[in-house]
């Protein structure tokens, strides 16, 4: 008599039947990143090297390096774009950036933009080495492509946390949105930093994989975009002329995905970056980077 053989999935039935009225959870939805966040901190969730699946360099090979924003959790937006042939500014929104991607693409190919100017291939691995370096990675004895593969599998093994920024162009009749740049400056200063703890950074695989993928498209499109010209970005702004909260202020916060805002004394005032850092009276909390707009009552002379 023949054996019979138990099935795989016959232990699925039951674990189907559990989870089949759950809840559904959508996880966090990537956003475009507004211009404006200035000494954020990332951590590195991906380092590969991808290929162009479409546009001029359809084929070519490039290096794509993301990280997940651990600070600041939001940040004051004041978006602009071209309309009627002029450049207006919008409503302030606050952005919940924490918890966000902000990402990089290294070309490994010469490139040549609208205005026919060529970036050779040397010219984009001398930037690609440097920004690994800015990582904290000894490019010294690299010699090949296996070298940097390796090189990067070990960044995003290590997950170093670096200082970043972001900045937007003036939108024109071209471009008539803002075009934002991503600017990273690396790890030093951050050997022995300690983020806070939050959800929003909890590591989860599925989402994170998901997220790469939509990433590196967007990153080849906006690769596309940006050898169109070489605008710079623009200078900082002069800050209002508001005077900063002062250190044992009492302010209501509304902390991200609170339901309601709670009680906080201000303990650090960073004006050259318009935040400070917030403790809950309640439960002794502390928020760091928290930009002056979220503070309830702030501004009004209250």
């Amino acid at each position: 008599m023949a054996r019979k053989v138990k099935s795989p999935l016959a232990g699925l039935s039951k674990a189907i039947q559990k989870h089949a009225t759950d809840d559904t959870t959508y996880g966090q939805s990537m956003i475009d990143l507004p211009g404006g966040i200035n000494n954020g901190i990332a951590k590195i969730v991906e380092a590969k090297v991808g290929t162009y699946s479409k546009g001029a360099n359809e084929g070519q090979s490039f290096v794509y390096l993301a990280g997940t924003i651990v600070e600041p959790a939001s940040v004051t937006a004041v978006r602009q774009i071209w309309r009627d042939g002029k450049i207006e500014a919008l409503e302030p929104e606050v952005v919940d950036v924490e918890g966000q991607r902000t990402s990089i693409l290294l070309p490994l190919c010469s490139t040549t933009n609208q205005a026919g100017k060529t970036t050779s291939v040397d010219e984009h691995v001398e930037r690609m080495l440097n920004e690994l370096r800015k990582l904290g990675v000894d490019t010294s004895e690299m010699v090949d492509m296996d070298d940097l593969t390796a090189m990067l599998e070990g960044v995003k093994e290590a997950q170093p946390f670096f200082k970043f920024s972001t900045s937007a162009g003036k939108p024109s009749a071209q471009y008539p949105t803002e075009r934002i740049w991503e600017n990273w400056y690396g790890c030093k200063g951050l050997e022995d930093y300690e983020p806070e703890e939050s959800d929003a950074i909890e590591d989860d695989t599925e989402e994170e994989e998901e997220a790469e993928e939509e990433d590196t498209e967007e990153g080849e499109e906006a690769m596309e975009k940006e050898e169109a010209d070489d605008e710079p970005p623009p200078e900082k702004e002069e800050a209002d002329d508001e005077p900063p909260p002062e250190k044992e202020d009492v302010y209501l916060f509304k902390p991200p995905r609170a339901r309601n805002a709670v009680e906080c004394e201000v303990t650090a005032v960073f004006p050259g970056k318009e935040t400070c850092n917030l403790k809950n009276l309640d439960d002794g909390k502390v928020y760091k980077a928290v930009p002056w707009g979220r503070l309830e009552g702030y501004g009004l002379g209250v």
